[in-house]
């Protein structure tokens, strides 16, 4: 499964909390393939997308994001995975 989660960062955008994202982005989760994380300028900080076995190992990545901000997880499907479901 391939989800997007999207950052807004608390507080200030500074080097240690640049360290703490790319500590983050650069661990083995298990279960977890990351693709990439961008910055973004709008409504949230910045957007990763990744690969889960399931949602369970999704969901502990997403934990490991709590201390550094707001998170939102979504499920996101290819086009031919989307044309099956409609």
């Amino acid at each position: 499964m391939h989800f997007i989660i999207l950052l807004k960062f608390k507080g200030k955008v500074d080097k240690a909390l640049y360290q703490r994202i790319r500590e983050i982005t650069q661990t083995q989760f298990e279960g977890i393939k990351p693709y990439g994380l961008y910055f973004m300028m709008g409504n949230y900080d910045a957007v990763w997308h990744i690969e889960a076995e399931n949602f369970t190992a999704a969901a502990k990545l997403l934990n490991k994001l709590r201390d550094i901000g707001e998170t939102i997880m979504m499920p996101a499907f290819s086009l031919d995975e989307a044309a099956k479901i409609i």
